[in-house]
């Protein structure tokens, strides 16, 4: 799906995930749960999200559009910089992480 929102987990827990070559089988990128962001990645860019959001229980999220999110960085410069600071914090974070799974199957 194109990348239209990043969302912001108020409730609940959801798992990101992707779908291999190899029918039923997929890789598992993290669960999440409240507090996280999810669709980070691609809202800076506008591309195809790259994983698939998948509820595990209720869900309560709150979402802003690319455009909303332009528009809060635009009216609010240092709120938007924190909120981009803490993206890239969790962002970087989370490719940590996946680095050490990755590693681990090896």
């Amino acid at each position: 799906d194109p990348c239209e929102y990043l969302a912001f987990i108020l409730s609940g827990s959801v798992k990101m995930k992707k779908e291999t070559e190899f029918k039923g089988k997929e890789i598992v990128f993290g669960l999440y749960k409240k507090g996280a962001t999810i669709g980070a990645l691609c809202i800076l860019d506008r591309g195809i999200r790259p994983v698939t959001a998948v509820t595990l229980d209720d869900v309560s999220l709150v979402l802003v559009t690319s455009e909303d999110f332009d528009e809060l960085i635009e009216k609010h410069p240092k709120f938007g910089a924190k909120l981009l600071k803490g993206m890239l914090f969790s962002l970087s974070s989370r490719l940590r992480s996946s680095f050490d799974r990755m590693t681990s199957i090896f």
